[in-house]
C-alpha cells in the first residue's frame, strides 16, 4: 500500500513538471538542429559541390533514420529507462555535429550528419515525450502539449518556430571562410 501511495504522490508532483521542461528542450534542440539543416544547405553543397538533390538525400538520410528507429528505441527506453537512452541520443548528437564539422569527404556526411544525428533524434524524441505520459495523471494533456510545442512547427508562434525563423539571419554572421564546417561548430557549439 505504500508503494502504491508513493507512486501516486509522484504524479502532477512539481518534478514531474520538471520532466517536462526537460522533454520540451531535448524536443527543441533535437529538431532545431534537425530542421536548421535547412540554413546550412547551400554552403555544405558549395563546400562540397554537391547538387541540391544530392544534399536533400542527405536530409532524408537523417528523417528516415529518426523516424524508424524511433520505434526500437522507444522499446529500449521501456526495457532500460528512459533516462540511458536519451543520454545515448545526446552523445550521439554531440559525436554528430563535432565529427560532421570536421569532415572533408560529402559521403562521410551520410554517415556523421544522416546516421548519428538521425539516430539521436530517434534516442531523444520518443523516450522524452513517453516518459512525460509516465510522470502525470490529471494533467497529462496539458503535460504533453507542452513537452511537443517543444519541436514548433515551421514558422509557428512556439519558441521553437521562433528559433528557427531568426536562424537565417544568424548564419550570415557565423560564416566562416574556412567553410561550413566552422559554421556548424560556432553554431552548435559556443
Amino acid at each position: 500500500m505504500s508503494e502504491q501511495t508513493s507512486t501516486t504522490a509522484a504524479l502532477d508532483s512539481p518534478r514531474a513538471w520538471l520532466v517536462v521542461v526537460g522533454a520540451f528542450f531535448v524536443a527543441f534542440v533535437g529538431f532545431g538542429v534537425t530542421y536548421t539543416f535547412g540554413v546550412f544547405l547551400r554552403p555544405i553543397g558549395t563546400s562540397f559541390s554537391a547538387s541540391h538533390a544530392t544534399m536533400t538525400t542527405l536530409f532524408s538520410t537523417l528523417s528516415v533514420l529518426s523516424f524508424f528507429l524511433a520505434p526500437l528505441t522507444g522499446e529500449l527506453a521501456d526495457r532500460i529507462g528512459p533516462r540511458y537512452v536519451i543520454a545515448a541520443g545526446a552523445l550521439l548528437m554531440g559525436a554528430g555535429l563535432l565529427i560532421s564539422a570536421r569532415v572533408h569527404a560529402f559521403p562521410l556526411l551520410f554517415v556523421t550528419y544522416g546516421g548519428l544525428i538521425g539516430a539521436a533524434v530517434a534516442c531523444l524524441y520518443v523516450p522524452a515525450i513517453a516518459a512525460v505520459g509516465e510522470w502525470f495523471k490529471s494533467y497529462r494533456d496539458i503535460a504533453l502539449g507542452i513537452a511537443i510545442s517543444g519541436i514548433g512547427e515551421r514558422h509557428s508562434r512556439s519558441l521553437a518556430g521562433a528559433a528557427l525563423r531568426y536562424c537565417s539571419p544568424v548564419r550570415h554572421l557565423l560564416r566562416s571562410p574556412q567553410g561550413c564546417g566552422k559554421s556548424l561548430l560556432r553554431m552548435y557549439w559556443p
